[in-house]
């Protein structure tokens, strides 16, 4: 994830959305060759086609982070549903995250347009797959709700490891918490857990109804994301002037993915 814990710069809007679109093309981009890497992998290793997957997931997860924020600096986001738990937590300004979302968007698909142009066609049979819709069986409305509650779990984590003191929970959490995710839901839904990355697979093949595909993979994830964010600010982000030790704590909005904690302590008088 490039979720990073890396001192508060001063950028733009425009500066962060820009970084966000580069990075979430780059992310379509990258991980449309998962499925192939996974499908040579599994006989190699003796496992089976999930573990692989997983595995070649993780792996590109690792190496995403640092290029990420070295394409679009620290902080850089590249999941809609992220933005929108940050904005109902209050971290930002959320015009800034309506423009980040926007970009992150025209990042997905440019991202899957690239990998159609660039990525040799013997590499491109399992493309369609990235194209998500419910398995079979699974009703609308069960999608939905799948959808819908794994991306509210991610971005609860998401918001711990922001904010997390330990640096290595705070970089693993994540990474754990999206493999233990996407083996839940891969006989749902796939799962996506992220609209720009969908979309941008969506407007190549459209397998599925265009109803379908806004309420599973837009109206799920965006209500997860935001039911996320109230859940942490109702529950786990500290009042201002609140007690805690011998520190006070003193809410400052800023976006949490920009810094581990959104607030900071000073020694009571």
């Amino acid at each position: 994830m490039a979720i990073d814990a890396a001192p508060t710069t001063k950028r733009s809007g425009l500066s962060l959305a820009v970084g966000d679109a580069l990075a979430t093309a780059f992310f379509v981009f990258v991980s449309s060759t998962f499925e192939e890497v996974a499908q040579m992998l599994a006989p190699a290793l003796g496992i089976s086609g999930l573990a692989a997957g997983l595995s070649v997931l993780v792996a590109g997860l690792i190496v995403f982070g640092p290029v990420a924020d070295w394409l679009g600096g620290p902080g850089t986001l590249f999941n809609p549903s992220h933005n929108l738990a940050f904005a109902a937590l209050g971290d930002g300004k959320k015009r800034v995250h309506l423009m980040r979302m926007a970009f992150q968007i025209v990042g997905g698909v440019l991202g899957a347009v690239a990998a159609l142009i660039c990525i040799p066609p013997s590499w491109q049979r399992n493309f369609y797959k990235m194209d998500l819709g419910p398995k079979p069986g699974v009703s609308l409305r069960v999608a939905v709700l799948a959808e819908g509650t794994l991306t509210y779990l991610l971005n609860l984590v998401i918001l711990y490891a922001t904010s997390a003191k330990n640096k290595y929970l705070a970089y693993w959490s994540p990474l754990v918490a999206t493999v233990a995710l996407v083996t839940t839901g891969a006989e749902l839904t796939g799962p996506s857990m992220n609209p720009a990355f969908t979309f941008g697979w969506f407007t190549q093949f459209g397998t599925i109804d265009v109803s379908a595909h806004f309420y599973i993979f837009w109206l799920g994830p965006m209500l997860g994301g935001l039911l996320a964010g109230l859940t942490w600010r109702a529950f786990v982000v500290t009042k201002p002037g609140q007690q805690e030790g011998n520190t006070v704590i003193v809410e400052q909005p800023q976006l949490a993915a920009d810094k581990q904690k959104s607030s900071f302590t000073k020694k009571a008088d």
